[in-house]
């Protein structure tokens, strides 16, 4: 069974797409997150134990037996000075107690329901904001590596300068110098790009968290508060307003 389920998550990951856009990434996170499957399992229990509040308890049927003569050597028949005892015992719950313990047990189920959903709504809110993150680490990684060669071919057009005499040796130096601090920045716009990636990859149960991939969507959606509030009459309830005024739904 673990060379079976360990099979099933390899395969998995080998059809993970290397370019994801933010609706595989959603997709992804919601069906391997190890929280949200618990949460999940947690709904299944407490429908369960609705199930099982709802039912009448069962009878309990004894049977006891007195005067077996079993130190006996020459013991009578088994019928002989034998003691048969049956008894039936029912439950009775007065007082509406299974009704009670139903509507208990449901609400302990919508609890549940609505842990669940929170911990779907944390989930796809943290996959959009590391999504975005990754989406802004390339951006500065593109510019910063634009730029690095932009800085390479005006030394190279510097250098050719100084061999033919219109350039002092200064002030090519300072030009060396000086790309340097762009080959840092460059560097570093690279480091937090792995960097974002790993904590997508993370987010997403993927391993190992160092895989290349690329974004697809360069802006993420509309966010539900902007959705909300094109909706007149959604935003009129309270449960419009508390979205629209939720900063982690944007």
């Amino acid at each position: 069974l673990i060379m079976f389920g360990a099979g099933r998550l390899l395969a998995q990951d080998s059809v993970v797409p290397a370019r994801r856009s933010l609706e595989d990434a959603l997709r992804i996170a919601e069906a391997r997150n190890p929280q949200l499957v618990v949460a999940r399992q947690g709904v299944v229990a407490s429908e369960a134990d609705v199930l099982g509040a709802g039912k009448r308890p069962n009878p309990e049927f004894t049977l006891s037996s007195e005067g077996i003569p079993l130190s006996q050597q020459n013991r009578p028949p088994f019928f002989d000075n034998q003691e048969l005892a049956f008894g039936v015992q029912q439950e009775f719950e007065p007082g509406g107690r299974r009704r009670l313990r139903t509507e208990q047990a449901q609400r302990g189920a919508d609890v549940a329901r609505a842990s669940a959903r929170d911990a779907l709504r944390q989930l796809r809110f943290e996959v959009r904001r590391a999504y975005m993150h990754v989406v802004l680490a390339k951006a500065d990684d593109e510019v910063a590596r634009t730029t690095l060669e932009e800085i390479d071919r005006v030394l190279a057009l510097n250098r050719a300068r100084y061999e033919q005499g219109e350039l002092s040796g200064v002030e090519l130096r300072r030009l060396q110098v000086e790309r340097f601090r762009f080959a840092d920045d460059a560097f570093m716009a690279e480091l937090a790009l792995k960097h974002t990636r790993s904590a997508l990859l993370a987010l997403l149960n993927l391993r190992p968290l160092d895989r290349a991939f690329d974004t697809i969507d360069d802006l993420l959606p509309m966010s539900i508060a902007a959705t909300m509030a094109r909706l007149p009459e959604a935003t009129a309830s309270p449960v419009g307003l508390a979205l629209a005024g939720r900063p982690d739904l944007d």
